[in-house]
């Protein structure tokens, strides 16, 4: 797991909960990144379970020539 650096400021709500978190620019974008590779790394996952399909199958099935 990657641990972030972030400094990061909490508000809490009137419940005493917390309502919400200012970040600095740099440390989100950051985390974005971190969230899209993430996704990335679980597609690749799920297309390596699916079926292959030869060439000529896939260009017929699309319609592509």
């Amino acid at each position: 797991m990657i641990k972030l650096k972030v400094k990061e400021k909490i508000y809490y709500g009137k419940n005493g909960k917390p309502a919400s978190v200012i970040l600095d620019y740099k440390d989100y974008q950051e985390m974005l990144e971190l969230i899209e590779d993430m996704q990335a790394v679980k597609l690749i996952e799920k297309r390596k379970k699916e079926k292959t399909i030869k060439e000529k199958d896939f260009l017929a099935k699309y319609n592509i020539k």
